[in-house]
């Protein structure tokens, strides 16, 4: 089954097959998502009581879920594990990616955004870019992971630059396979 959400596309054999005939999906079949970019500046535990607590019982139903968004998720991997069928985490560019793989392991999916300034400056620095991609690499090479650029607002009249970027994606993701 694929999902396309705003946090990439969502590859999985393991939602039941659904047939879809003569009726809608059912939420077992389904990915589930929610996020807290309101709670970025509170403590886990806050998020956790204030949010999470909340957020389960919406999220218990479906099959596998996906959780964050622009929200720095490194210091908080440990109330999002009270989630049953947390498939996926949101790591955003603000995020401390060595801290954040620390605590993922191999448990769940590092969804790594990458800052989309990089494609809106006036100049296109490549280099810079790599450089960026290469660290955090590094940083969640034991994690599984996927690369989602998202939120690009400009490429300054020049699309080749997310063609560029793409392909240094793919380089730097081989280079640590």
């Amino acid at each position: 089954m694929i999902v396309q959400e705003p946090g990439g596309l969502n590859y999985t054999n393991d939602l039941p097959k659904s047939e879809l005939v003569n009726r809608p999906a059912r939420k077992k079949e389904m990915w589930g998502r929610t996020m807290a970019q309101i709670f970025s500046a509170v403590s886990p535990e806050i998020h956790s009581e204030f949010a999470i607590k909340y957020e389960l019982e919406f999220l218990k139903d479906f099959g596998l879920t996906y959780y964050g968004c622009c929200e720095p998720m490194h210091q908080k991997i440990g109330i999002l594990k009270q989630i049953p069928n947390l498939r996926k985490i949101s790591m955003c560019p603000w995020a401390d990616h060595a801290e954040g793989a620390e605590a993922i392991g191999m448990n769940y999916a590092y969804s790594l955004k990458p800052n989309p300034a990089i494609l809106a400056e006036d100049t296109w620095y490549p280099k810079r870019a790599r450089a960026e991609l290469r660290d955090a690499l590094e940083k969640t090479k034991n994690c599984p992971v996927e690369i989602v650029m998202k939120d690009v607002s400009t490429v300054r009249k020049e699309p080749q630059r997310l063609w560029e970027w793409a392909r240094i994606a793919v380089e730097e993701a081989d280079r640590v396979a």
